[in-house]
């Protein structure tokens, strides 16, 4: 499927992938799109009000450019997940990461599926990161702690999810599970030996891109042992390392140039010629109109003059080609998303029920007794954690399903983010109850929070339960607690299933 490219104009805009906001196409994407050209556009919750609306925004979005697109999401699971409202609440890489080899090729099927039923061919998906616990933006979007796991889980997501027809994009290249910074707050620098990284954080890209995955995508992380610039930004990274030791030919995204680990240095033009140069295909902006339209006219200029070579342009303008193309030979599934979600729904929960993990019930209270007023449930207000990620449905029926099944037992909320959160310690509620349920979500990150715990653990000992809803690092800060379930996700099913440990 040759793409209809006349003129300089049309080439560079393929190498554009931008995003923005609103719930319908602006004037100003709609510009981008009929007389700049670009190649992709990036989708989030922000978009779209369901998944029935995304499946005529995309629609919409291909009939206004003169070649195909990709159309992307962030559809990782979990923490970050675009779909929610009409599609399937997949669960995070760190609960998939639980379940079978066979179970994990199944959700990338299945994502797959409801993706490309949306109009959608490209996930940013999935998380290759080898999480550390004290990694700030990673924790359950990555499959787990160590290159073996990893590489096994990623290799067959993204076998199941290219099956259907639509693009895996492995990230973050070369990998940012050591970070001790979220790279969209910040620059962080992953100061190991190549021994190191190559045995490790490279592992589960080299075999993926062995395996056949087409996409790739840069971290905004400075690796000193290859090169003092972010991998976003660096020739030694994107060019020698992937495509010359690695033997990557598909499609190099950068991460979102607006982050603030390149935004902080670099204007978002400058980043975007300096990341084509090092070799990238597809430049990503996630918004502002003025800034996109700057970092088109910033790379037209360099080839114009000479100072980047066409045969830079030609070298990306073939992988585009030729991952579109194999898109185009690959059918949309005959099922609507509508069908394809009353399908999935029911399986994944089940998966979710599978993946939650009771870590340790030393006193053998699950399933638990406990009733009515004098028990305590302490419950976090689910707020945004990091960046990445987009506000979450209500939790109220699950709450209030819970506080049923035990027999009126009082509930507390609180902000898991407040650093005060220890003074929760001399208050009327703790007061009145003997027994106490606490949901914790990343505690470990949040000193608040993680004193809060303590005081908890101090105060009721076994007569303590705790549910980890997200990293389940949460149980090392309270070894004295007897009863300790990890869910590794907030999500309906994820809450479905820890209540079934809990109260069976």
């Amino acid at each position: 499927m040759p793409l209809s490219l006349t003129t300089l104009e049309h080439q560079v805009g393929q190498l554009f992938h931008y995003g923005y906001l609103g719930i319908e196409p602006d004037d100003a994407i709609r510009r981008l799109l009929s007389e700049r050209h670009i190649g992709g556009v990036i989708l989030f919750g922000r978009n779209f009000r369901d998944a029935t609306h995304l499946t005529r925004l995309t629609a919409e979005l291909q009939s206004l450019a003169a070649n195909p697109l990709f159309i992307s999401a962030d559809q990782e699971g979990g923490s970050v997940l675009r779909i929610r409202r009409g599609g399937t609440l997949f669960p995070s890489n760190m609960a998939a990461g639980r379940l079978d080899l066979d179970s994990i090729r199944e959700l990338g099927r299945m994502c797959g599926l409801e993706m490309r039923a949306c109009g959608l061919n490209m996930d940013f998906a999935p998380v290759l990161d080898i999480n550390d616990p004290e990694n700030p933006g990673i924790g359950i979007r990555s499959f787990g702690e160590d290159a073996a796991s990893v590489t096994r889980a990623g290799l067959a997501w993204i076998e199941g999810f290219q099956s259907t027809g639509a693009i895996a994009t492995a990230k973050h290249f070369p990998g940012k599970g050591a970070a001790r910074k979220d790279a969209h707050l910040a620059l962080p620098v992953i100061d190991k030996g190549l021994e190191g990284l190559h045995d490790w954080e490279f592992r589960p890209f080299r075999e993926a891109f062995a395996a056949g995955c087409l996409g790739a995508m840069t971290s905004h992380c400075v690796y000193p042992a290859f090169d003092e610039l972010p991998a976003t930004l660096s020739p030694l990274v994107q060019t020698r390392l992937l495509r010359e030791q690695m033997g990557f030919q598909g499609v190099l995204v950068t991460d979102d140039l607006a982050m603030g680990a390149i935004a902080q240095g670099h204007d978002a033009p400058t980043a975007a010629l300096e990341s084509f140069r090092a070799g990238a295909d597809q430049i990503l902006i996630c918004r502002v109109p003025e800034r996109q339209e700057a970092a088109i006219d910033r790379v037209l200029a360099a080839l114009r003059s000479g100072d980047v070579p066409m045969s830079r342009l030609m070298e990306s303008l073939d992988r585009i080609e030729r991952c579109k193309s194999w898109i185009a030979s690959r059918p949309r599934p005959a099922d609507p998303i509508e069908v394809l979600h009353a399908r999935h729904a029911p399986v994944v929960q089940q998966m979710c029920d599978r993946a939650a993990t009771v870590l340790r019930d030393r006193h053998k209270l699950l399933p638990l007794a406990w009733r009515g007023p004098t028990v305590g449930v302490l419950f976090p207000n689910m707020d945004i954690l990091t960046p990445v990620e987009e506000r979450t449905d209500g939790d109220t029926r699950f709450l209030d399903h819970l506080l049923e099944r035990m027999g009126g037992a009082r509930l507390m909320r609180y902000d898991p983010k407040d650093p005060d959160l220890q003074s929760v310690e001399p208050t009327a509620f703790l007061e009145s109850v003997d027994r106490v349920v606490l949901f914790s979500v990343n505690a470990h990150l949040h000193p608040g929070q993680s004193a809060m715990l303590r005081t908890l653990a101090d105060r009721f000992g076994e007569r303590m339960v705790l549910v980890a809803l997200r990293n389940a690092y949460d149980e090392r800060l309270a070894p004295e607690v007897g009863t300790v379930i990890a869910t590794y996700g907030f999500l309906d099913n994820a809450l479905a299933a820890s209540a079934r440990k809990l109260l069976g």
